[in-house]
């Protein structure tokens, strides 16, 4: 008799013949093979062979169907979307990418925002045995319009309701947010807007000029100058993009970026990397990176991940500091187990201690107050070694916590002797300048790598 043999994942089926073995016919061959399960997926012109084979061969009959995996949806964007980047791109030169959007994009009423291609599902597979394999999931991006926008009739499409600049917010949502636009410079005695006292706008600012202001600006979105600045303090909950230089005294505050010509006397704190394109001159910076397409000279940097700069210090040795401190990482599962582990060993111990020194006034049956206590202590211990037992399980199951970005500054002309360059735990001050190079976290004190080290080492 014909041996059917089934794949382990009932994929494919052979019908086996021993040594002088026929099957009379290609009807024998099918029932044999529903007798032992094969349903489906028969390969009738491989069947159609048997009645003129002789054993010992084998012969595949049958071939299941896998499922075929659909395809995920996507949305296209009719305007840029601003992300932020892990590391910066770099040109030709090697010189990192500074440049900045210099005008916010405008929409007006009905302009598409969006467009969303459905996911496609896809086709359920069979097994020979007629088992059904399950369709693979496939995803949804996120398609939603908040403030300024609303959904075509078909739910396809995104348009803008309001003239303003469309934004995509960290959840995916879509929203155009309304738009100021000052003609002119906006300062105390200028032909733009009149200011009197603090400025608190709802939306997004342009101003065509520079801005000169002894009170500040605060703006629920983005800021866009394409001028200068010039000792103004200015908050913005998204991004600063000044096509100018920021100085003399001038404080920004940003949610997220801040893009600026050059930099000098002034301080910047960003939730996103601070990009300069020239000179960062005797300021302050606190941000989570840096890119400076020309020197930092004097001030002093606070960063989390890294810096890029053309230059570090000056030849006649100004006092510059720059700090790329990443915070510590959140104590893993296994590192807090173990410290809770040690804890409730050292007090096993001591109650182990006072069970030895209350076991014999425990024996005296007048003394209740000693037998009450040994129990309270009996039980507490008990409760104890439960405890750690529940921490030994936990501990097989516990991941450890990734260390996160490893700390470092590329600099692509020199690191001169006044600077002091702490990165994570390390500090450098050189007494010499040292060429372009790269500056990493190292164990014991700062590494010094080849300036064209690969950033996909440096991140990891």
């Amino acid at each position: 008799m014909p041996v059917v043999h089934i794949d382990p994942d009932e994929m494919a089926a052979d019908l086996v013949l021993i040594e002088g073995e026929r099957v009379a016919s290609t009807n024998v061959a099918i029932v044999l093979l529903a007798r032992n399960g094969v349903k489906h997926g028969l390969l009738h012109a491989e069947l159609a062979k048997l009645p003129g084979l002789v054993g010992p061969t084998a012969l595949r009959v049958a071939i299941g169907e896998p499922p075929l995996a659909g395809a995920d949806g996507r949305v296209m964007y009719g305007f840029a979307i601003d992300q932020e980047p892990d590391s910066p791109t770099r040109g030709p030169d090697g010189a990192p990418c500074v440049d900045a959007p210099c005008e916010p994009q405008i929409v007006t009423p009905g302009e598409l925002l969006a467009r969303r291609h459905p996911a496609l599902p896809g086709q359920a597979g069979r097994t020979v045995t007629g088992r059904t394999l399950p369709i693979p999931q496939v995803g949804e991006p996120p398609f939603q319009g908040a403030g300024g926008t609303e959904p075509s009739l078909d739910g396809l499409y995104l348009v803008a309701t309001r003239t303003g600049v469309p934004h995509m917010r960290l959840d995916g949502v879509v929203e155009v947010r309304p738009l100021l636009r000052i003609e002119g410079n906006l300062e105390p005695d200028g032909d733009g807007l009149e200011l009197a006292g603090d400025v608190v706008i709802d939306g997004d600012v342009m101003v065509e000029g520079h801005v000169e202001l002894p009170t500040g600006i605060a703006v629920a979105g983005d800021v866009y100058i394409l001028g200068g600045v010039q000792g103004t303090p200015i908050r913005a909950g998204g991004r600063i993009v000044v096509t100018g230089g920021v100085r003399q005294g001038a404080r920004l505050v940003a949610g997220g970026r801040v893009h600026a010509k050059f930099v000098e006397g002034s301080s910047i704190e960003a939730g996103g990397a601070v990009v300069v394109r020239e000179d960062l001159l005797r300021s302050t910076v606190i941000a989570p990176r840096a890119i400076v397409g020309g020197a930092v000279v004097g001030g002093e940097l606070s960063l989390v991940a890294w810096l890029e700069a053309g230059e570090l210090g000056a030849a006649m040795t100004v006092a510059t500091r720059v700090a790329v401190v990443p915070p510590p990482p959140p104590e893993d599962d296994g590192k807090a187990i173990a410290r809770e582990r040690r804890e409730l060993a050292d007090k096993l111990t001591r109650l182990g201690i006072l069970v030895d020194e209350n076991r014999r006034l425990a024996m005296d049956p007048r003394n209740e107050s000693a037998r009450e206590m040994m129990t309270k202590l009996v039980g507490l211990i008990a409760h104890l070694q439960r405890r750690d037992r529940e921490l030994v399980e936990a501990a097989c199951e516990a991941t450890p916590v990734s260390l996160g970005v490893r700390p470092f500054a590329r600099v692509r002309g020199a690191l001169h002797p006044g600077v002091t360059l702490q990165l994570g735990g390390q500090h450098m001050r050189p007494t010499t300048p040292i060429p372009s190079s790269c500056f990493l976290e190292g164990a014991k004190a700062v590494e010094i790598a080849p300036y064209d080290i690969d950033p996909e080492r440096i991140l990891a």
